[in-house]
């Protein structure tokens, strides 16, 4: 007999998390509607990434063509995440950033940056687009908008 868990409804103390194994159909139902992620199960299908360093050597590869469905997504949530936490583009398309982002979806590597400058270009791009997208926010609104801006100087009298 075989068992399935569902790593995210045990984390999660979910009681009925272990599924007897009888096909795989079950599996991917399970995993779609309750917790959005869709996968096709094979017999085919690569062995999953064991640890960090396979990974990361993985990630270091050479490049793949582009054709992941969600890469607009994620290269939209990779620029903010850059930006938010402000991120050296070297370190953003590391290997190991590139490894931990694509942990065991070894198809996600297609669909991120390998190179500063890529990356540098999204951004710029991407802060083209957003200022246009302010732009017309703006000129749509109804009413006069007020501004404020958080400046301080620290104890160095740096900005």
């Amino acid at each position: 007999m075989k068992l399935w868990l569902c790593r995210r409804c045990h984390l999660r103390g979910v009681q009925a998390a272990a599924k007897l194994v009888n096909g795989y159909q079950h599996i991917e139902r399970h995993l779609f509607s309750k917790h959005q992620i869709n996968v096709t199960i094979t017999k085919e299908a690569p062995e999953p990434i064991s640890n960090p360093w396979d990974a990361s050597f993985i990630a270091g590869a050479a490049r793949a063509s582009r054709s992941w469905l969600g890469e607009e997504a994620l290269v939209g949530a990779l620029i903010d995440w850059s930006i938010i936490q402000d991120q050296s583009f070297r370190a953003v398309v590391s290997a190991e950033t590139r490894a931990l982002l694509s942990w065991n979806r070894v198809e996600l590597l297609k669909a991120l940056p390998t190179s500063h400058t890529t990356l540098s270009t999204w951004i710029q791009r991407a802060v083209v687009q957003r200022k246009e997208e302010i732009r017309s926010i703006l000129n749509l609104s109804a009413s006069k908008i007020a501004l404020s801006v958080d400046i301080w100087t620290s104890t160095n009298y740096l900005s």
